[in-house]
């Protein structure tokens, strides 16, 4: 797919996905911790979530914009469609526990590679539905690009966690006043 000017908005709504994205394993770590169990945070992020988009559907089945949801055709859809959540939850979780050990930019850097790596898995034989694209050697270099780069970001980290052991400047000695 050719960067396409129309598109431009999708792909800065994408960004900021992953740039609010960033802090939400903090946040529900925090909120869980006031309540006793990082899985409360968890819990909340998906209450407050089912608000909001509970708020969102009303607002726009008020306007018109949309209709009420079509029970019957849900209930044709695929089996596995119907695993979002448990992949959400899953994810969710797991970010609760891993962040805090790990650090957010190793996390997420994994979390990144694990996408294109599934994603390009998903394009090449249009699976889930949607449509293929090829797996091209351009595709396939960044890709490479991307796992050298979390190696990189991962390896780094821990050479630096090493480092803060140690003092970074070497005490002065200090002079008695006279």
């Amino acid at each position: 797919m050719n960067f396409n000017a129309s598109l431009a908005g999708f792909f800065i709504a994408a960004a900021l996905v992953g740039l609010v994205s960033s802090v939400q394993p903090g946040m529900n770590a925090r909120l869980g911790a006031a309540a006793g169990s990082p899985l409360y945070g968890g819990l909340t992020n998906f209450c407050v979530g089912v608000l909001l988009v509970l708020v969102v559907l009303a607002a726009l089945y008020l306007r018109g914009d949309i209709s009420g949801p079509n029970v019957q055709q849900m209930a044709t859809a695929p089996w596995w469609s119907w695993l979002g959540g448990v992949l959400g939850a899953f994810y969710v979780c797991t970010a609760i526990f891993v962040v805090p050990k790990i650090g957010g930019v190793n996390y997420f850097v994994c979390i990144v590679v694990g996408q294109i790596v599934g994603h390009l898995i998903i394009d090449r034989w249009g699976l889930l539905g949607l449509s293929a694209h090829p797996i091209t050697p351009t595709r396939l270099t960044g890709v490479v690009f991307v796992v050298v780069g979390m190696l990189l970001v991962t390896i780094g980290s821990k050479a630096e966690s090493r480092n803060e052991l140690k003092p970074q400047v070497e005490a002065l000695p200090v002079k008695a006043s006279p």
